[in-house]
């Protein structure tokens, strides 16, 4: 994955409408979304293939899409089973 120059660092960064500061790692930020925890964190650097021990200041653009994607698909899916079973 691509990662941003020291220039465009981002100090904060608005993830699925949470500002994670740009100083966390990666797993430690995304886990301060609501529902997300490590074991999700994990699997969702692996899938995407970034580092798990980058900033999450030094995401690009295209690496935030590409995380809320595939966190809002998978909150779509448990709410859609959810809704099936009852």
């Amino acid at each position: 994955m691509e990662y941003l120059s020291s220039q465009e660092y981002r100090h904060i960064v608005r993830i699925v409408g949470n500002d994670i500061p740009g100083e966390r790692k990666l797993i430690v930020g995304l886990t301060q979304i609501k529902g997300i925890g490590f074991n999700f964190a994990t699997a969702i650097s692996s899938t995407l293939k970034i580092n798990q021990n980058s900033n999450i200041g030094n995401l690009t653009e295209e690496n935030v899409q590409a995380i809320e994607k595939l966190i809002l698909n998978m909150f779509l899916i448990h709410i859609s089973v959810h809704t099936i079973q009852y």
